[in-house]
């Protein structure tokens, strides 16, 4: 219910699991959220910013996770990655808020600011062994 709760629950489950744990207040009540990245020996990162408001947020959690992960595998610290994760999981709510699809909240914008395709053929990539 708090932000405090929030670092307390998120400090809990690090050290409980041995891994970092990002917990997320957009439920909590107020015009800003805290989101906390804490990792098991205690070390932590909040970031506090404005609600972003908007109808589009169906699918945030699993477009932050993903975000997350791609910029980790483009070579981003945990941190930066999160950092860069949620200003793009803000900017898909904002640029969806005009996008009207059935009712209730919509998806967000996922393709609003498209990335130029990645050359990949300078990898190898092995057949898998015989069976």
């Amino acid at each position: 219910s708090s932000a405090q709760d929030l670092k307390e629950a998120a400090t809990t489950l690090a050290a409980r699991y041995n891994c970092a744990i990002l917990a997320k207040g957009g439920h909590l009540s107020g015009t800003n959220c805290t989101d906390m990245l804490v990792h098991p020996d205690g070390r932590g990162f909040a970031w506090e910013h404005p609600r972003t408001e908007g109808i589009s947020t169906h699918g945030t959690g699993c477009t932050l996770s993903s975000a997350i992960a791609a910029l980790m595998a483009r070579g981003y610290a945990l941190p930066n990655a999160v950092s860069e994760a949620k200003r793009y999981v803000s900017e898909a709510i904002r640029s969806g808020a005009d996008i009207k699809i059935g009712h209730g909240f919509g998806p967000v914008n996922h393709g609003f600011n498209p990335l130029k395709m990645v050359n990949l053929s300078y990898c190898t990539f092995k057949s898998p062994p015989p069976a």
